[in-house]
């Protein structure tokens, strides 16, 4: 055998061994085909619109009507404060004044030695003391059913910004995906792959925001409104000491 042959031989061999080399390696074309094949599915099987859902009419109008429930409800918490704070205040200046001058006679009875009229104005005491937590009891309702009055307010505030902001992207994006639909239909005449659709990330933003903004308040309110339940469980309690003392005279 010749150096000749010998030589061709061997170049076959190195040519056949690269081809199978070559063979193994990806084709760099086709992953990156595969690859924008995958990223394109992701927006296709999920569209903005839906993962980020707008409102509906009938939602903008529950949202609306909510709102003003709140806004209601906040006026009418912030008048039945407003009555208790006239007179509640007085209310405990005056019984404090009454249960002083109660245990000064019964201080008085004692040094006298009338038993009877101490023992007669010490339990006078207790019973007014009893009516003294009770408007304690009032006063502390008076002054968390003002708090929640402006609570209430501004939920019912938050979610009327919520309808105005999400009734605002509504449109937008009706407007955006009609315009979208027309430039669908010319790249596909041109022969050109659809563009994705347009998103204002400003609007749709300002919108998570108050959706936020609305949930933050009404976690408030609910803080709140726990408060005022025990504030009026505490007032049930106090008033029944009270009968409960009237009971055992």
């Amino acid at each position: 055998m010749g150096n000749t042959t010998r030589t061709r031989r061997m170049f076959a061999v190195c040519a056949a061994v690269l081809v199978a080399a070559l063979a193994l390696l990806p084709n760099s074309s086709l992953a990156q085909q595969s690859a924008a094949e995958r990223m394109s599915a992701v927006t296709e099987d999920y569209t903005f619109q839906m993962l980020l859902p707008a409102m509906s009419p009938e939602g903008l109008s529950s949202t609306r009507n909510i709102a003003s429930w709140y806004l209601n409800a906040a006026k009418t918490y912030e008048t039945r404060a407003a009555e208790m704070r006239k007179q509640i205040n007085l209310q405990r200046e005056a019984k404090k004044a009454e249960i002083k001058t109660l245990e000064a006679r019964a201080q008085a009875a004692g040094s006298a030695k009338d038993d009877i009229l101490k023992k007669q104005l010490e339990a006078a005491v207790k019973e007014q003391k009893l009516e003294l937590n009770i408007l304690d009891s009032v006063k502390k309702l008076s002054e968390n059913e003002a708090s929640i009055a402006g609570q209430y307010e501004s939920t019912g505030k938050a979610l009327e910004s919520l309808a105005v902001v999400y009734e605002s992207l509504t449109k937008t994006r009706e407007s955006v995906l009609k315009d979208h639909e027309k430039t669908v239909e010319a790249a596909t005449q041109a022969g050109l792959p659809a563009p994705m659709p347009p998103i204002n990330y400003e609007m749709n933003n300002k919108a998570l925001k108050s959706l936020g903004e609305a949930g933050k308040n009404m976690k408030g309110l609910g803080e709140r409104l726990g408060k005022i339940a025990k504030c009026r469980q505490e007032l049930p309690k106090n008033w029944g000491k009270r009968f409960e003392a009237n009971a055992k005279r």
